[in-house]
């Protein structure tokens, strides 16, 4: 089967069933979601591209907005990135211009693979 539902004996909590099954995982790319999250079309390929172009990277889509009151409204998210600091902790990250970050003629490096991208 594409999926396998694989219950704990006992409740262990959030984190523990996620380590259990990517322990028992088999396929090459794991997606964890949560029961709060609503995604949107294609949100998928972009995040196996950037895996495929960089396969130990840990990735995680835009993060939009979605007013509680009707979910059948969208707001893109704001401008910047989502990024993780050394301790794990989730920090938002206004990007500076492209332009400041040119040296000496280059391109400006890439965001880091934890970064979601504007589309």
């Amino acid at each position: 089967p594409k999926v396998q539902v694989v219950r704990n004996a006992e409740r262990q909590g959030l984190i523990k069933a996620k380590m259990r099954a990517a322990a028992m995982a088999k396929a090459p790319v794991l997606v964890f979601l949560e029961a709060h999250c609503i995604v949107n079309r294609q949100w998928l390929e972009p995040l196996l591209a950037r895996v495929a172009e960089t396969p130990r990277a840990l990735v995680q889509p835009t993060l939009d907005i979605i007013p509680q009151d009707d979910f059948g409204r969208y707001f893109a998210g704001a401008p910047g990135h989502w990024r993780f600091e050394w301790n794990m902790n989730l920090v938002f990250t206004v990007p500076p211009d492209p332009e400041e970050l040119q040296t000496g003629g280059g391109a400006p490096p890439p965001p880091p693979p934890a970064a979601p991208r504007r589309r």
